[in-house]
């Protein structure tokens, strides 16, 4: 479903627009991004806004559940030819604060639950985070359903926004 949404990167420029306007984001001084597949809302504007305004940004690591800072393209390498990930040794996260998840899914519900790839990655990060960060969920507005399976342990979104 996924491969056969339409106009995606015009519909990610425009997201992405939005996005910058949020005041949840322009607040945020810690934040975790994600490197965006093809498949997925392409949020490299707001990696490259968050370099420009000296934001403290992280990606994950993709076989580990750590993340890496991040300060422009130079610290980050590509893992399996489909995902990008920091460098190894930039897994500085101090006292691990974060102000701002985004996060990407298969699909999110309408009640803020995500389905993502079966691993678990962010529901096992978040739990180990000092304080609860905002998590915001994004994806098209085709991967919203009324409702996903969940687990006791998946984590809710505050918010999901729509591209």
């Amino acid at each position: 479903m996924r491969k056969n949404i339409s106009n995606k990167e015009i519909r990610s420029d425009i997201f992405c627009k939005q996005f910058l306007l949020d005041k949840q984001f322009i607040k945020a001084k810690n934040i975790l991004l994600y490197y965006p597949t093809d498949d997925e809302v392409n949020i490299l504007p707001l990696l490259e806004f968050c370099w420009e305004n000296k934001k403290n940004t992280y990606l994950p690591f993709i076989k580990e559940v750590k993340i890496g800072i991040v300060n422009g393209t130079s610290d980050i390498k590509t893992y399996n030819s489909d995902y990008k990930e920091p460098i190894e040794g930039l897994n500085a996260l101090t006292n691990n604060v974060l102000d701002l998840i985004v996060l990407p899914g298969l699909a999110f519900d309408k009640n803020g639950y995500r389905l993502g790839h079966g691993k678990g990655w962010y529901d096992r990060f978040v739990v180990g985070l000092t304080s609860k960060p905002i998590l915001i969920g994004v994806c098209f507005k085709e991967q919203l359903q009324e409702n996903i399976p969940k687990l006791e342990h998946d984590i809710k979104m505050d918010k999901v926004l729509l591209a």
